[in-house]
């Protein structure tokens, strides 16, 4: 139990990271945040491509 909401937390810490950093550069480059479903879809990718990297390193330390 601990660790799913371990995992959870770490999920939730690493998608919100990715959505900051993206909304942070779409009001760099373009001025306004924009949402789209392509947006969405590259970020719930990313978001668990990050995870999957994550569980390996602490894996490996």
């Amino acid at each position: 139990m601990k660790n799913t909401i371990t995992d959870s937390l770490v999920i939730c810490g690493i998608g919100l990271i990715v959505i900051s950093i993206w909304q942070m550069l779409e009001m760099i480059i373009i001025g306004e945040i924009i949402p789209s479903k392509v947006d969405s879809i590259v970020s719930i990718i990313l978001m668990f491509s990050l995870y999957g990297n994550y569980c390996s390193y602490i894996k490996n330390k």
